[in-house]
């Protein structure tokens, strides 16, 4: 019934693993004369430990709070906690009830001032990762508000920055020991591509190794790493039990720019699904469904994805560095592999996909230009100079695609613009990055446009252009064999025709044309 001063300290040692832990408590207790309430004012806790498998060799803490117990109601109240740790300082509430029952429930509210993730890192005894920004991970905060039982926790109310993005939104954790979470989340903006590692110099002598091969034609194996392929954590996507949404404002991940983006994820009983996943992309729209199965040892992965009205030349731009095709992009894939890794996946993956692209253009080749060299040559001419861009515009470009095991199969490429009917045929190796592809150019009008003029001769003579090489520096090749004897034929029938013309005149309109035919097809 009188309350008194708490001064005490103690000194704990343990051996496995040795570890020297000094504790200090102070407070003004007072216990309730019926003892039906305890309560500490004031209440410090002070922790200072050392030894070597503690983060850095030593931990120190404080917490302070006030403390009412009620040991009849089963009630426990700190109203006003505050825990510095690790340079963190943690403020906030924790009421319970029914704390003496098999099932006591908590809630509360915490509060983490500003601190910096990579000096806790440091503090833990972690080596902060090397990012591409070494400014990120300088400033995070949080404020939540939460519930728990012994086998649940909850957080209702979730505020939280890390740098300049902000996250907002719900998480559930029921039973603890097979979790199960579900969560419900909000991001405004996050430059992905800021975290991730930088490019280091063995990455950018790999690159300029594989250049070197491409321009030597060997470059059959680009972009392979001599470090084995990461293998899919099965037992850890066997366990996991999901169920939640994401939304994210402005994203940039890999150099490519979203917005809008809503992903779904689920998991349950080894099957991981992100579906759907939507966003805005350059001024366009993408919608994907992706399903992970990890029931058996070998895990399947299938992927449906849409593009819609998409601007291929930038996403290009900003994916691989370079803009390959222009265009409004229209394309639809349906496809699923097996595998441990990326790469086995490459090597099994089969389906189907489509696609479109209006007004744009392919970049690093002039089919038209490739035409007039090979003719010059032909006729013993030096090549002509090209004057426009190196590239080929066209008003629809169309086609369709199979795969199978890992090989890229188009039998039907339509490309029409005002100079070029072009169709197409071949295949490309997805692991290899290979291509083996012919391109069948027929000009509809004169080789005047795209960097010069021309021959009327190759009106209408259809032309195959090889497409070999590599995805990173594919080569082009006319048939110039074909181009000969294209426009040696169409110059035979020109002279046939005016042949026969003349002897129409000769014997007269009233010949019938399939005995004139039949005298010249001899």
């Amino acid at each position: 019934g009188e309350a008194f001063e708490l001064d005490m300290q103690m000194l704990l040692s343990a051996s496995q693993p040795p570890v020297v832990t000094r504790v200090a408590l102070r407070g003004e207790i007072l216990l309730a004369a019926d003892f039906g309430e305890l309560s500490i004012n004031g209440a410090e806790l002070q922790v200072d430990a050392s030894g070597d498998s503690l983060p850095g060799g030593e931990l120190h803490a404080t917490l302070s709070t006030d403390i009412s117990l009620g040991i009849e109601a089963q009630t426990l109240l700190l109203p006003n906690l505050k825990l510095e740790i690790l340079g963190m300082a943690i403020t906030g509430s924790v009421t319970g009830n029914a704390i003496s029952s098999k099932d006591p429930r908590f809630n509360g509210s915490f509060s983490l001032d500003p601190f910096s993730p990579r000096e806790l890192l440091q503090a833990l005894g972690e080596a902060a990762p090397d990012t591409a920004d070494a400014a990120v991970l300088s400033r995070a905060d949080a404020n939540l508000a939460w519930d728990a039982t012994l086998q649940s926790f909850s957080v209702s109310t979730l505020t939280a920055h890390i740098d300049e993005s902000t996250l907002g939104g719900t998480l559930k954790v029921k039973n603890f020991e097979a979790p199960a979470i579900t969560f419900d989340f909000d991001l405004d903006q996050v430059d992905l591509d800021r975290y991730l590692p930088p490019p280091t110099e063995a990455d950018a002598a790999a690159g300029s190794a594989e250049a070197d091969k491409a321009r030597d034609g060997k470059a059959a194996n680009k972009g392979k790493s001599k470090a084995a392929a990461e293998e899919l954590p099965l037992e850890t996507l066997r366990q996991l039990d999901l169920n939640g949404d994401i939304r994210i404002g402005q994203l940039k991940a890999f150099n490519l720019r979203t917005t809008d983006v809503k992903v779904k994820i689920s998991a349950d009983d080894g099957v991981l699904k992100v579906s759907p996943l939507t966003a805005n992309l350059y001024e366009g729209a993408v919608d994907l469904d992706l399903k992970l199965d990890a029931r058996k040892d070998t895990p399947s992965l299938s992927v449906k994805e849409t593009l819609t009205g998409v601007q291929a030349g930038p996403l290009l731009k900003d994916l691989t560095g370079s803009d390959t095709v222009l265009g409004t992009a229209n394309v639809k894939a349906d496809v699923s592999g097996t595998g441990m890794d990326a790469d086995a996946i490459k090597k099994t993956l089969n389906g189907s996909a489509s696609f479109s692209f209006k007004e744009g253009a392919i970049n690093g080749v002039n089919i038209a230009a490739l035409i007039r060299e090979a003719q010059a040559v032909l006729q013993g001419q030096p090549a002509p100079k090209q004057e426009g861009p190196n590239r080929t515009d066209f008003a629809l470009l169309k086609g369709s695609a199979t795969i199978k095991n890992g090989v890229v199969k188009n039998d039907d490429l339509k490309m029409k613009s005002p100079l070029l009917r072009i169709s197409g045929a071949g295949k490309a190796s997805l692991p290899a990055e290979t291509i083996d592809y012919t391109l069948t150019t027929k000009f509809v009008g004169s080789l005047e446009g795209q960097g010069g003029k021309g021959d009327k001769k190759l009106e209408g003579v259809a032309i195959p252009v090889h497409v070999g090489g590599t995805f990173s520096s594919p080569t082009y090749s006319p048939d110039l064999g074909a181009l000969a004897s294209e426009a040696a034929k169409k110059e035979v029938d020109k002279r046939i025709k005016k042949e026969q013309k003349k002897l129409e005149k000769k014997l007269g309109k009233d010949v019938p044309d399939d005995l004139l035919k039949g005298l010249f097809d001899k």
